[in-house]
């Protein structure tokens, strides 16, 4: 059996506290689990209220991933229906590499109505659908390399339908004036072979794309 410690980052009752103490205090908790011996600590995610305040467990985490040698570091959990769950399983990915495989990952659907309505576009009579369809496709793509969604919240996110519709922009955009448009970008967008990317010395990113 496990043994583990919650931290709830919470100021309710405490009308004197400030945030700032109550992160060091329960960071200090998570240094003091480790030397006593438990197994993980498990931050949860809340937003805007000050029962919880942890909008990101996986920042957090990463954090405490830093200042910790042996405890194992879970979520409890990513709230799948706030989050895009392309964006999920790259940060947890990252997040077990950095950790030397500490990591252990919880995923939920949240069931506060007065978090979700300020997320816009988000309702909570589809909190469920939601959470059924993003947290299957990010166990698949953490299981092979790759995601996508069939709908109806998430569609196409990193797959051929995506990185199509990303071309058929780009080409009506420029005016289909050639088969080989030379776009210059800030960013460096890793896609799939219909769209190749080049970096150059001068900080810009040149992005070929192939018209059909």
């Amino acid at each position: 059996m496990d043994v583990g410690l919650q931290i709830i980052l919470s100021s309710y009752g405490w009308p004197d506290i400030s945030d700032d103490q109550v992160y060091r205090d329960e960071i200090g908790l998570v240094m003091l689990a480790e030397k006593l011996g438990f197994d993980a600590v498990w931050p949860t995610e809340h937003h805007f209220f000050d029962y919880s305040f942890c909008p990101d467990n996986l920042q957090l985490l990463a954090y405490l991933a830093g200042c910790t040698q042996s405890i194992d570091l879970g979520t409890a959990a990513v709230i799948m229906p706030w989050n895009e769950p392309l964006r999920v399983a790259e940060k947890v990915a990252l997040l077990d590499n950095i950790s030397g495989g500490r990591f252990r990952f919880g995923m939920g659907r949240g069931l506060s109505q007065r978090e979700l309505a300020p997320f816009r576009g988000i309702e909570m009579e589809e909190s469920r659908e939601r959470f059924d369809e993003s947290s299957q496709m990010v166990v698949n793509a953490l299981e092979t390399g790759f995601i996508e969604g069939d709908g109806p919240f998430y569609v196409g996110v990193g797959g051929q339908k995506a990185v199509d519709e990303l071309v058929d922009a780009y080409l009506t955009q420029l005016g289909r004036l050639s088969a080989v448009t030379l776009i210059a970008f800030h960013f460096i967008e890793v896609v799939p072979h219909q769209i190749i990317v080049l970096q150059v010395p001068t900080n810009w990113r040149l992005v070929f794309v192939m018209a059909a």
